[in-house]
Protein backbone atom coordinates (compact mmCIF):
# COMPACT_ATOMS: atom_id res chain seq x y z
CA UNK A 1 0.00 0.00 0.00
CA UNK A 2 2.70 2.50 0.72
CA UNK A 3 4.34 4.27 -2.44
CA UNK A 4 7.59 3.65 -3.10
CA UNK A 5 8.44 7.09 -5.27
CA UNK A 6 7.49 9.17 -2.59
CA UNK A 7 9.79 11.56 -1.08
CA UNK A 8 8.90 11.79 2.21
CA UNK A 9 10.11 8.68 3.82
CA UNK A 10 7.13 8.06 5.67
CA UNK A 11 4.80 7.54 2.85
CA UNK A 12 7.77 5.45 1.20
CA UNK A 13 8.35 2.63 3.46
CA UNK A 14 6.92 0.21 6.03
CA UNK A 15 7.24 0.31 9.30
CA UNK A 16 8.35 -2.83 11.74
CA UNK A 17 7.47 -2.83 14.86
CA UNK A 18 8.08 -6.37 15.71
CA UNK A 19 4.23 -7.52 15.67
CA UNK A 20 3.09 -5.49 12.76
CA UNK A 21 3.91 -4.26 9.48
CA UNK A 22 2.53 -0.47 9.41
CA UNK A 23 2.41 1.99 6.66
CA UNK A 24 0.35 5.27 5.93
CA UNK A 25 -2.16 3.87 3.37
CA UNK A 26 -3.66 6.71 1.61
CA UNK A 27 -1.74 10.26 1.65
CA UNK A 28 -4.21 11.97 -0.43
CA UNK A 29 -6.79 11.81 2.38
CA UNK A 30 -6.98 15.27 4.87
CA UNK A 31 -6.78 12.98 7.23
CA UNK A 32 -3.89 10.36 7.55
CA UNK A 33 -4.19 7.04 8.74
CA UNK A 34 -1.95 4.05 9.21
CA UNK A 35 -2.43 0.25 8.03
CA UNK A 36 -0.84 -3.00 8.76
CA UNK A 37 -0.81 -6.41 9.05
CA UNK A 38 0.94 -8.89 11.17
CA UNK A 39 4.24 -9.63 10.95
CA UNK A 40 5.89 -10.96 13.98
CA UNK A 41 10.03 -9.87 14.01
CA UNK A 42 10.93 -11.17 17.44
CA UNK A 43 14.62 -9.38 16.93
CA UNK A 44 13.24 -5.95 16.93
CA UNK A 45 12.96 -3.86 20.01
CA UNK A 46 12.16 -0.62 18.56
CA UNK A 47 10.35 0.43 15.41
CA UNK A 48 12.32 -0.03 12.29
CA UNK A 49 11.18 1.88 8.63
CA UNK A 50 12.55 0.42 5.83
CA UNK A 51 11.85 1.48 2.27
CA UNK A 52 9.36 -0.49 -0.02
CA UNK A 53 12.02 -0.83 -3.15
CA UNK A 54 14.22 -2.29 -0.62
CA UNK A 55 11.51 -4.83 0.49
CA UNK A 56 10.78 -5.46 -3.23
CA UNK A 57 14.48 -6.30 -4.03
CA UNK A 58 14.56 -8.66 -1.29
CA UNK A 59 11.32 -10.33 -2.44
CA UNK A 60 12.79 -10.87 -6.04
CA UNK A 61 15.55 -13.32 -4.24
CA UNK A 62 14.03 -14.71 -1.04
CA UNK A 63 10.45 -14.82 0.32
CA UNK A 64 11.81 -15.21 3.39
CA UNK A 65 11.79 -11.49 4.98
CA UNK A 66 13.65 -11.27 8.44
CA UNK A 67 14.35 -7.03 9.54
CA UNK A 68 17.15 -5.95 11.05
CA UNK A 69 19.28 -2.36 11.40
CA UNK A 70 20.01 -1.34 8.23
CA UNK A 71 19.58 -4.47 6.24
CA UNK A 72 17.47 -7.04 5.50
CA UNK A 73 17.99 -11.12 5.13
CA UNK A 74 16.70 -13.91 5.03
CA UNK A 75 18.09 -15.96 8.02
CA UNK A 76 20.46 -18.21 5.71
CA UNK A 77 23.33 -15.41 5.12
CA UNK A 78 21.54 -13.01 1.89
CA UNK A 79 21.24 -9.58 2.91
CA UNK A 80 19.30 -6.65 1.18
CA UNK A 81 20.63 -3.51 2.89
CA UNK A 82 19.60 -0.11 1.56
CA UNK A 83 20.57 3.83 1.84
CA UNK A 84 21.67 4.46 5.48
CA UNK A 85 20.85 8.66 4.78
CA UNK A 86 16.94 8.19 5.04
CA UNK A 87 16.05 9.77 8.84
CA UNK A 88 13.34 7.66 9.58
CA UNK A 89 13.19 9.61 13.27
CA UNK A 90 10.70 12.21 11.90
CA UNK A 91 8.78 9.34 9.86
CA UNK A 92 8.26 7.61 13.83
CA UNK A 93 7.21 10.22 15.52
CA UNK A 94 4.21 10.40 13.32
CA UNK A 95 3.08 7.04 14.24
CA UNK A 96 0.03 7.29 16.46
CA UNK A 97 0.30 6.90 20.51
CA UNK A 98 -2.21 5.09 22.43
CA UNK A 99 -3.48 7.28 25.09
CA UNK A 100 -3.31 6.15 28.67
CA UNK A 101 -6.78 5.94 29.17
CA UNK A 102 -8.81 3.32 28.50
CA UNK A 103 -10.40 2.72 25.68
CA UNK A 104 -14.28 2.00 24.59
CA UNK A 105 -14.27 -1.07 23.30
CA UNK A 106 -16.73 -3.24 21.47
CA UNK A 107 -17.12 -5.85 18.48
CA UNK A 108 -18.79 -4.92 15.15
CA UNK A 109 -20.09 -7.56 12.20
CA UNK A 110 -18.03 -6.43 8.97
CA UNK A 111 -20.96 -7.75 7.03
CA UNK A 112 -22.75 -4.93 8.53
CA UNK A 113 -20.07 -2.04 8.44
CA UNK A 114 -20.00 -3.44 4.58
CA UNK A 115 -23.92 -2.80 3.79
CA UNK A 116 -23.84 0.92 5.54
CA UNK A 117 -20.21 1.84 3.81
CA UNK A 118 -21.28 1.33 0.47
CA UNK A 119 -23.56 4.96 0.64
CA UNK A 120 -20.64 7.09 2.53
CA UNK A 121 -19.52 9.91 0.56
CA UNK A 122 -16.30 9.70 -1.47
CA UNK A 123 -15.93 13.16 -2.60
CA UNK A 124 -13.27 15.35 -0.76
CA UNK A 125 -16.02 18.37 -0.54
CA UNK A 126 -18.41 16.00 1.38
CA UNK A 127 -16.33 16.79 4.54
CA UNK A 128 -18.04 14.96 7.31
CA UNK A 129 -19.89 12.46 5.13
CA UNK A 130 -16.99 11.39 4.11
CA UNK A 131 -17.19 9.36 7.76
CA UNK A 132 -18.84 6.40 9.04
CA UNK A 133 -20.33 7.33 11.94
CA UNK A 134 -20.52 5.80 15.47
CA UNK A 135 -23.42 7.26 16.89
CA UNK A 136 -22.96 5.80 21.13
CA UNK A 137 -25.85 7.84 21.98
CA UNK A 138 -28.27 5.70 19.91
CA UNK A 139 -26.60 2.94 18.99
CA UNK A 140 -26.39 3.42 15.67
CA UNK A 141 -24.17 2.83 12.54
CA UNK A 142 -24.81 5.27 9.78
CA UNK A 143 -23.49 6.25 6.52
CA UNK A 144 -24.37 8.99 4.16
CA UNK A 145 -23.50 10.79 0.89
CA UNK A 146 -26.51 13.61 0.67
CA UNK A 147 -28.42 11.35 -1.67
CA UNK A 148 -28.79 8.51 0.26
CA UNK A 149 -28.34 6.95 3.78
CA UNK A 150 -27.65 3.44 5.13
CA UNK A 151 -28.15 2.71 8.75
CA UNK A 152 -27.91 -0.04 10.94
CA UNK A 153 -29.60 -0.44 14.66
CA UNK A 154 -27.94 -1.68 18.09
CA UNK A 155 -24.46 -2.39 16.43
CA UNK A 156 -22.66 0.37 18.23
CA UNK A 157 -22.86 0.50 22.27
CA UNK A 158 -24.47 3.03 23.72
CA UNK A 159 -22.86 5.81 26.30
CA UNK A 160 -23.86 8.38 28.58
CA UNK A 161 -22.84 11.43 28.63
CA UNK A 162 -20.90 12.83 31.25
CA UNK A 163 -20.27 15.80 33.03
CA UNK A 164 -18.89 18.08 30.21
CA UNK A 165 -18.43 15.49 27.73
CA UNK A 166 -19.10 16.79 24.31
CA UNK A 167 -20.35 14.69 21.35
CA UNK A 168 -20.22 10.75 21.31
CA UNK A 169 -19.91 10.69 17.24
CA UNK A 170 -17.39 9.12 16.27
CA UNK A 171 -16.51 9.69 12.15
CA UNK A 172 -14.21 6.73 10.76
CA UNK A 173 -12.70 7.88 7.29
CA UNK A 174 -14.56 5.61 5.07
CA UNK A 175 -11.07 4.49 3.38
CA UNK A 176 -9.76 2.97 6.45
CA UNK A 177 -12.72 1.20 7.38
CA UNK A 178 -13.04 0.25 3.44
CA UNK A 179 -9.85 -1.38 3.70
CA UNK A 180 -10.51 -3.50 6.53
CA UNK A 181 -13.20 -5.03 4.82
CA UNK A 182 -10.65 -7.00 2.99
CA UNK A 183 -9.79 -9.04 6.41
CA UNK A 184 -11.58 -13.27 6.36
CA UNK A 185 -13.12 -12.70 9.69
CA UNK A 186 -16.66 -11.82 10.60
CA UNK A 187 -16.11 -9.37 12.95
CA UNK A 188 -13.36 -6.26 14.38
CA UNK A 189 -12.69 -5.64 17.43
CA UNK A 190 -13.25 -1.77 17.53
CA UNK A 191 -11.14 0.58 20.13
CA UNK A 192 -12.28 4.12 20.55
CA UNK A 193 -9.83 6.48 23.01
CA UNK A 194 -10.70 10.14 23.71
CA UNK A 195 -14.35 9.57 23.32
CA UNK A 196 -16.43 12.95 23.90
CA UNK A 197 -13.04 15.26 22.30
CA UNK A 198 -12.78 17.01 19.49
CA UNK A 199 -10.57 13.94 17.55
CA UNK A 200 -11.34 10.57 18.86
CA UNK A 201 -8.52 8.08 18.17
CA UNK A 202 -10.06 4.51 16.87
CA UNK A 203 -8.63 1.13 16.28
CA UNK A 204 -10.04 -1.49 14.12
CA UNK A 205 -8.48 -4.67 14.21
CA UNK A 206 -9.01 -8.55 13.10
CA UNK A 207 -7.22 -11.42 13.23
CA UNK A 208 -5.19 -10.40 9.87
CA UNK A 209 -5.38 -6.43 9.77
CA UNK A 210 -5.60 -3.47 11.71
CA UNK A 211 -6.02 0.13 10.71
CA UNK A 212 -4.85 3.33 13.26
CA UNK A 213 -7.11 6.68 12.64
CA UNK A 214 -8.02 9.84 14.16
CA UNK A 215 -11.82 10.29 13.52
CA UNK A 216 -12.51 12.73 11.22
CA UNK A 217 -13.32 16.63 12.65
CA UNK A 218 -16.91 18.18 11.97
CA UNK A 219 -20.32 17.82 12.58
CA UNK A 220 -22.27 15.02 11.13
CA UNK A 221 -25.81 16.30 9.78
CA UNK A 222 -29.31 15.43 11.69
CA UNK A 223 -30.15 11.72 9.61
CA UNK A 224 -33.18 11.42 11.83
CA UNK A 225 -34.65 14.15 9.88
CA UNK A 226 -35.09 11.84 6.60
CA UNK A 227 -35.41 8.84 8.20
CA UNK A 228 -39.27 8.49 8.53
CA UNK A 229 -41.10 5.72 11.02
CA UNK A 230 -42.16 2.85 9.62
CA UNK A 231 -45.36 2.65 10.96
CA UNK A 232 -46.76 5.75 9.21
CA UNK A 233 -46.33 3.83 5.39
CA UNK A 234 -49.62 2.36 4.22
CA UNK A 235 -48.23 0.98 0.85
CA UNK A 236 -44.88 -1.76 0.25
CA UNK A 237 -43.58 -3.84 -2.16
CA UNK A 238 -41.95 -7.29 -1.71
CA UNK A 239 -39.85 -8.69 -3.98
CA UNK A 240 -36.64 -10.60 -5.39
CA UNK A 241 -33.88 -7.93 -4.57
CA UNK A 242 -31.10 -9.99 -6.60
CA UNK A 243 -33.87 -10.14 -9.43
CA UNK A 244 -34.03 -6.17 -9.28
CA UNK A 245 -30.25 -5.69 -8.95
CA UNK A 246 -29.62 -7.73 -12.13
CA UNK A 247 -32.29 -5.85 -13.92
CA UNK A 248 -31.15 -2.45 -12.69
CA UNK A 249 -27.61 -3.39 -14.13
CA UNK A 250 -28.71 -4.45 -17.65
CA UNK A 251 -30.89 -1.30 -17.98
CA UNK A 252 -28.28 0.79 -17.05
CA UNK A 253 -25.64 -0.89 -19.45
CA UNK A 254 -28.20 -0.22 -21.86
CA UNK A 255 -29.26 3.63 -21.47
CA UNK A 256 -25.68 3.95 -21.08
CA UNK A 257 -25.41 3.31 -24.88
CA UNK A 258 -27.46 6.36 -25.63
CA UNK A 259 -24.94 8.76 -24.10
CA UNK A 260 -27.18 10.69 -21.95
CA UNK A 261 -26.63 13.65 -19.93
CA UNK A 262 -27.42 11.82 -16.74
CA UNK A 263 -28.24 7.45 -16.02
CA UNK A 264 -31.47 6.78 -14.55
CA UNK A 265 -33.43 4.02 -13.72
CA UNK A 266 -37.00 4.31 -13.62
CA UNK A 267 -39.01 1.50 -11.68
CA UNK A 268 -42.54 1.22 -11.67
CA UNK A 269 -44.18 -0.35 -9.04
CA UNK A 270 -47.15 -0.72 -10.18
CA UNK A 271 -46.43 -2.77 -13.35
CA UNK A 272 -43.20 -4.91 -11.99
CA UNK A 273 -41.28 -3.03 -14.68
CA UNK A 274 -37.45 -1.50 -14.08
CA UNK A 275 -36.97 0.71 -17.51
CA UNK A 276 -33.46 2.20 -18.74
CA UNK A 277 -33.84 5.84 -18.43
CA UNK A 278 -36.96 6.86 -20.05
CA UNK A 279 -37.17 4.66 -23.38
CA UNK A 280 -38.98 1.64 -24.10
CA UNK A 281 -36.58 -0.91 -22.91
CA UNK A 282 -37.83 -2.65 -19.59
CA UNK A 283 -37.04 -5.76 -17.48
CA UNK A 284 -40.07 -7.70 -15.96
CA UNK A 285 -39.80 -8.00 -11.78
CA UNK A 286 -42.13 -9.64 -10.06
CA UNK A 287 -43.23 -7.15 -7.23
CA UNK A 288 -46.36 -7.88 -5.05
CA UNK A 289 -47.99 -4.75 -3.08
CA UNK A 290 -49.06 -5.34 0.14
CA UNK A 291 -50.61 -2.77 2.89
CA UNK A 292 -54.27 -1.11 3.81
CA UNK A 293 -53.77 0.62 0.40
CA UNK A 294 -53.00 -1.92 -1.77
CA UNK A 295 -56.33 -2.69 -3.15
CA UNK A 296 -57.15 0.84 -3.44
CA UNK A 297 -53.71 2.65 -5.02
CA UNK A 298 -53.95 3.74 -8.83
CA UNK A 299 -50.84 1.30 -9.91
CA UNK A 300 -50.26 3.44 -12.35
CA UNK A 301 -48.92 6.79 -9.94
CA UNK A 302 -46.53 4.35 -8.41
CA UNK A 303 -42.87 4.66 -10.12
CA UNK A 304 -39.62 6.18 -9.14
CA UNK A 305 -36.34 7.20 -11.14
CA UNK A 306 -33.76 6.38 -8.87
CA UNK A 307 -30.08 6.39 -9.91
CA UNK A 308 -29.46 2.92 -10.82
CA UNK A 309 -26.15 2.37 -8.48
CA UNK A 310 -27.64 3.74 -5.61
CA UNK A 311 -31.13 1.27 -6.36
CA UNK A 312 -28.86 -1.90 -6.92
CA UNK A 313 -26.78 -1.18 -3.75
CA UNK A 314 -30.22 -1.24 -1.41
CA UNK A 315 -31.06 -4.67 -3.12
CA UNK A 316 -27.73 -5.99 -2.46
CA UNK A 317 -27.87 -5.01 0.81
CA UNK A 318 -31.46 -6.64 1.97
CA UNK A 319 -33.47 -10.39 1.26
CA UNK A 320 -36.23 -11.01 0.40
CA UNK A 321 -38.48 -9.89 3.26
CA UNK A 322 -37.41 -6.10 3.19
CA UNK A 323 -40.29 -3.71 2.71
CA UNK A 324 -39.85 -1.59 0.19
CA UNK A 325 -41.90 1.65 1.16
CA UNK A 326 -43.88 4.04 -0.86
CA UNK A 327 -46.66 6.06 -0.43
CA UNK A 328 -47.46 7.25 3.11
CA UNK A 329 -50.38 7.67 4.84
CA UNK A 330 -50.58 11.71 4.38
CA UNK A 331 -50.87 11.24 1.16
CA UNK A 332 -49.78 14.23 0.45
CA UNK A 333 -47.24 14.04 -2.38
CA UNK A 334 -47.16 11.36 -5.03
CA UNK A 335 -44.79 8.05 -4.52
CA UNK A 336 -42.71 9.66 -6.89
CA UNK A 337 -42.06 12.62 -5.20
CA UNK A 338 -41.61 10.73 -1.92
CA UNK A 339 -37.88 9.21 -1.17
CA UNK A 340 -37.94 5.21 -1.34
CA UNK A 341 -37.48 4.04 2.08
CA UNK A 342 -36.13 0.25 2.53
CA UNK A 343 -36.56 -1.69 6.37
CA UNK A 344 -35.78 -4.87 6.70
CA UNK A 345 -35.10 -5.96 10.52
CA UNK A 346 -32.74 -3.62 12.06
CA UNK A 347 -31.42 -2.20 8.34
CA UNK A 348 -33.11 1.01 6.66
CA UNK A 349 -32.06 3.03 4.09
CA UNK A 350 -33.27 6.08 1.96
CA UNK A 351 -32.66 7.23 -1.46
CA UNK A 352 -34.16 10.44 -2.93
CA UNK A 353 -35.57 9.85 -6.39
CA UNK A 354 -34.65 11.87 -9.56
CA UNK A 355 -36.22 14.82 -10.46
CA UNK A 356 -38.12 13.86 -14.11
CA UNK A 357 -41.41 14.66 -14.31
CA UNK A 358 -45.09 12.99 -13.27
CA UNK A 359 -45.41 11.25 -16.12
CA UNK A 360 -45.10 7.44 -15.32
CA UNK A 361 -42.45 5.76 -17.08
CA UNK A 362 -44.49 3.54 -19.88
CA UNK A 363 -46.13 6.74 -20.97
CA UNK A 364 -42.75 8.32 -21.66
CA UNK A 365 -41.84 5.52 -23.76
CA UNK A 366 -44.41 5.84 -25.97
CA UNK A 367 -43.97 10.15 -26.25
CA UNK A 368 -40.69 9.43 -28.64
CA UNK A 369 -42.51 7.16 -31.15
CA UNK A 370 -46.01 9.40 -30.85
CA UNK A 371 -43.62 12.29 -32.21
CA UNK A 372 -41.99 10.62 -34.84
CA UNK A 373 -45.38 9.77 -36.57
CA UNK A 374 -46.36 13.10 -35.98
CA UNK A 375 -43.18 14.29 -38.01
CA UNK A 376 -43.64 11.32 -40.43
CA UNK A 377 -46.60 13.20 -41.98
CA UNK A 378 -46.31 15.71 -44.84
CA UNK A 379 -47.93 18.58 -44.10
CA UNK A 380 -50.09 19.77 -46.33
CA UNK A 381 -48.81 23.14 -48.83
CA UNK A 382 -51.53 26.22 -49.32
CA UNK A 383 -53.16 25.86 -52.30
CA UNK A 384 -52.32 28.72 -55.43
CA UNK A 385 -54.82 31.54 -55.37
CA UNK A 386 -58.37 30.84 -57.20
CA UNK A 387 -57.83 27.05 -56.30
CA UNK A 388 -59.96 25.69 -53.73
CA UNK A 389 -58.34 23.32 -51.12
CA UNK A 390 -57.46 20.23 -51.28
CA UNK A 391 -60.08 18.72 -48.95
CA UNK A 392 -62.89 20.30 -50.61
CA UNK A 393 -62.05 18.32 -53.68
CA UNK A 394 -64.10 15.06 -54.60
CA UNK A 395 -62.88 11.73 -54.65
CA UNK A 396 -62.31 11.69 -58.68
CA UNK A 397 -60.67 15.04 -58.78
CA UNK A 398 -58.25 13.81 -55.93
CA UNK A 399 -56.48 11.98 -58.37
CA UNK A 400 -56.41 13.64 -61.41
CA UNK A 401 -55.31 11.98 -64.76
CA UNK A 402 -53.61 14.01 -67.68
CA UNK A 403 -55.94 15.46 -70.35
CA UNK A 404 -54.92 16.61 -73.57
CA UNK A 405 -53.90 20.06 -73.93
CA UNK A 406 -56.61 22.20 -75.20
CA UNK A 407 -56.09 24.78 -78.56
CA UNK A 408 -55.83 28.09 -77.79
CA UNK A 409 -58.31 31.04 -78.46
CA UNK A 410 -58.69 31.86 -81.83
CA UNK A 411 -56.20 28.89 -83.63
CA UNK A 412 -57.88 26.34 -86.00
CA UNK A 413 -58.72 23.02 -84.70
CA UNK A 414 -56.00 20.38 -84.96
CA UNK A 415 -55.98 18.94 -88.75
CA UNK A 416 -53.98 15.69 -90.06
CA UNK A 417 -50.21 15.88 -89.55
CA UNK A 418 -50.10 16.73 -93.86
CA UNK A 419 -52.10 19.52 -93.17
CA UNK A 420 -50.33 20.95 -90.00
CA UNK A 421 -49.22 24.27 -89.95
CA UNK A 422 -45.67 25.34 -88.42
CA UNK A 423 -45.71 26.47 -85.09
CA UNK A 424 -45.05 30.02 -84.50
CA UNK A 425 -42.58 29.15 -82.01
CA UNK A 426 -39.97 25.92 -81.37
CA UNK A 427 -37.29 24.55 -83.59
CA UNK A 428 -37.74 25.71 -87.87
CA UNK A 429 -40.08 22.44 -89.90
CA UNK A 430 -37.69 20.08 -91.60
CA UNK A 431 -37.58 20.92 -95.19
CA UNK A 432 -40.72 18.95 -97.26
CA UNK A 433 -39.62 16.08 -98.97
CA UNK A 434 -40.00 15.56 -102.42
CA UNK A 435 -43.31 13.68 -103.74
CA UNK A 436 -43.18 9.94 -103.12
CA UNK A 437 -40.79 9.86 -100.15
CA UNK A 438 -41.45 10.00 -97.15
CA UNK A 439 -41.35 13.12 -94.97
CA UNK A 440 -38.27 13.70 -92.91
CA UNK A 441 -38.30 12.80 -89.08
CA UNK A 442 -38.19 15.80 -86.38
CA UNK A 443 -35.52 15.93 -84.53
CA UNK A 444 -36.48 14.94 -81.03
CA UNK A 445 -35.59 16.77 -78.44
CA UNK A 446 -39.02 15.89 -75.82
CA UNK A 447 -36.75 13.94 -73.26
CA UNK A 448 -33.89 17.27 -72.56
CA UNK A 449 -36.51 19.16 -71.37
CA UNK A 450 -36.92 17.37 -67.84
CA UNK A 451 -33.04 17.90 -67.37
CA UNK A 452 -33.72 21.74 -67.04
CA UNK A 453 -34.68 21.38 -63.80
CA UNK A 454 -31.43 19.89 -62.68
CA UNK A 455 -29.50 22.87 -63.97
CA UNK A 456 -28.86 25.01 -61.07
CA UNK A 457 -28.08 22.20 -58.54
CA UNK A 458 -24.41 22.61 -58.70
CA UNK A 459 -22.25 19.76 -57.92
CA UNK A 460 -19.23 20.43 -55.31
CA UNK A 461 -15.58 20.95 -57.12
CA UNK A 462 -14.56 18.01 -55.10
CA UNK A 463 -16.87 15.75 -56.51
CA UNK A 464 -16.36 16.78 -59.64
CA UNK A 465 -14.80 14.22 -62.73
CA UNK A 466 -11.41 14.73 -64.42
CA UNK A 467 -12.52 12.84 -67.43
CA UNK A 468 -12.85 15.17 -70.51
CA UNK A 469 -16.45 16.04 -71.70
CA UNK A 470 -17.54 14.50 -75.07
CA UNK A 471 -20.08 16.89 -75.94
CA UNK A 472 -17.03 19.67 -76.27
Amino acid sequence: MASGTHSIPLLSGVIFDGKTAISVAHSRDSQPWWAGVPCEQPTITEPIGVPVATIKAHFLRSRHLHVGKGHLHNGTGMTTEWKKDVDWNDALSLMPVRPDSLPVQFDLELDALDRVLVAAGESEAAGALNGILLDMTTGRLVGCDGHRLHMFDRKVPKQSRKNGQGSLHVLVPRAAAKWLLYSADEKAMVQVWGMGTEQPLVMMRTSDGVIYTKAIVGKYPDYMRIMPNRPVFRLWARLNPAQLSDGTAAMEKLHALEKPKFISTAVHWGQGRVYGGLGPNFVPVAIALEGPDAGTVKRDTLFHYIQPRYLADVADCVTEKADWCLLPGDGVKAAHEQALTVYEGDFSAVVMPQRMGDTPPSDKARKPASKAAKASKPTPEAPPAGKPAPEAATGSEKTPKPAPVAPKAGNPPPVAPEAAKPPKTGPKPATPAPAGQPPAKRPEKAPKAPAKPAEPVKVPPARRSLKPDPAK
